[in-house]
């Protein structure tokens, strides 16, 4: 349990924390290095997903059974990502697309749409709780692989899960900073918010050592969770920033190495 506690730790608290630091310091000057990052983060998890987590699942509760479970891994994140957008005035969400990945990271939406330091304070901390919550379905999937005894596919998935946070500390931090609060704060709050991710991840392994039953359950609604962060968040993310074809080739080789994750 410590190990599992470490390595949510590490994807949730550290991933956002960087996050934090990487969109104050470095994010307009580096967005075509963080496309990248994103894509190969985002196959790798696919692979992990595709080739390990749902396989597993299959065997130990059938295919409705998985395939219900994933949509229901899916509609959590979904539900829970449509608030996030509801929080941004400026979304387009229902109109058009994102045109823009400060309107997926909703930091831009919040800097633009309010003009006090105190609302943008207030803003920044409503961000920090709802990116929080976001963060504990997230944390299953490590739960999840835990149940597996699979230290390679935990290591892989703290990795992915704490870059894919880098642009939600990017989120959090933007608005609490343009609100007054100091960078040592602000980034430590960010961490905060990514810490969430160790109560999902020990949700998932309570939850998973139940029964065989409920191990697959929890095994493809982590499934789920990732697949709609893969393609409802890193990729768009990802091409946002850098526009050209380059994240799908990315991704190709992040699945690749995701498989090979997945099946040792």
């Amino acid at each position: 349990m410590f190990q599992l506690i470490l390595m949510s730790l590490a994807a949730g608290a550290g991933g956002t924390a960087l996050g934090g630091l990487f969109g104050i310091f470095f994010a307009r000057r580096s967005s075509k290095i963080l496309s990248y990052v994103l894509s190969f983060a985002g196959g790798v998890m696919l692979g992990i997903v595709c080739f390990s987590l749902i396989p597993e699942a299959n065997e130990l509760i059938g295919g409705m059974r998985t395939v219900a479970a994933t949509i229901m891994g899916v509609a959590l994140v979904y539900a829970l990502h449509s608030r996030l957008d509801k929080l941004d005035s400026s979304s387009t969400r229902g109109k058009i697309p994102h045109v823009h990945v400060g309107e997926m990271n909703h930091e831009t939406g919040l800097l633009d749409a309010v003009h006090s330091k105190k609302s943008l304070y207030r803003a920044g901390l409503v961000m920090l709780f709802a990116i929080g919550l976001h963060n504990i379905p997230e944390g299953v999937a490590i739960g999840a692989a835990s149940i597996m005894d699979d230290k390679t596919l935990c290591v892989a998935l703290t990795i992915t899960l704490a870059l894919h946070n880098i642009p939600e500390g990017m989120a959090i931090s933007a608005p609490l900073v343009g609100g007054g609060m100091r960078l040592l704060s602000a980034v430590a709050l960010t961490g905060a918010a990514g810490a969430m991710m160790t109560i999902g991840a020990l949700a998932g392994m309570w939850f998973g050592n139940i029964s065989d039953h409920a191990t697959g359950a929890c095994l493809a609604g982590a499934g789920g969770a990732m697949l709609y962060v893969v393609f409802g968040e890193i990729i768009p993310q990802s091409i946002l920033l850098d526009k050209s074809r380059a994240g799908a080739l990315i991704v190709l080789l992040g699945m690749l190495c995701g498989m090979l994750i997945g099946r040792t």
